[in-house]
């Protein structure tokens, strides 16, 4: 958001666990703001699921009264209503990666260190 130029406003970022009742605790909290953001990103799309509970408690609307974006892309997400927009994280590529660069590391310890970046991609679906 700074690289961006935007302020993120006091409040709007809450610690909470990545399971649904997180997500649950985490959108009330959201609701009680004085000033109730646009849209939300949390941490994995179980996390979501609770926040869309959470806000359909409230009467609000996704992505009317509030965008929601998760991140893992499970199956489940393309299932909810609205469809969750998702940041989907390509796992099979990086458990292949992971075992690839053990298996190389236990032929030779002595190697340095490597880094590797895979791309997680934007799905748009209907919640923001």
């Amino acid at each position: 958001m700074s690289r961006a130029g935007l302020e993120v406003a006091e409040g709007y970022v809450i610690t909470s666990d990545f399971e649904f009742g997180g997500g649950f605790s985490a959108m009330q909290e959201l609701l009680t703001l004085s000033e109730r953001p646009q849209a939300v990103f949390v941490g994995n799309d179980a996390m979501a699921f609770g926040a869309y509970q959470s806000l359909y408690q409230a009467g609000l609307r996704i992505p009317q009264d509030m965008a929601l974006v998760g991140y893992d892309d499970i199956e489940l997400a393309r299932y909810m209503t609205p469809p969750l927009t998702t940041i989907h994280q390509p796992k099979d590529e990086l458990g292949e990666l992971a075992i690839d660069v053990l298996i190389h590391r236990m032929a030779d310890p002595g190697q340095q260190q490597q880094r590797v970046q895979l791309t997680p991609e934007l799905i748009v679906r209907g919640s923001a």
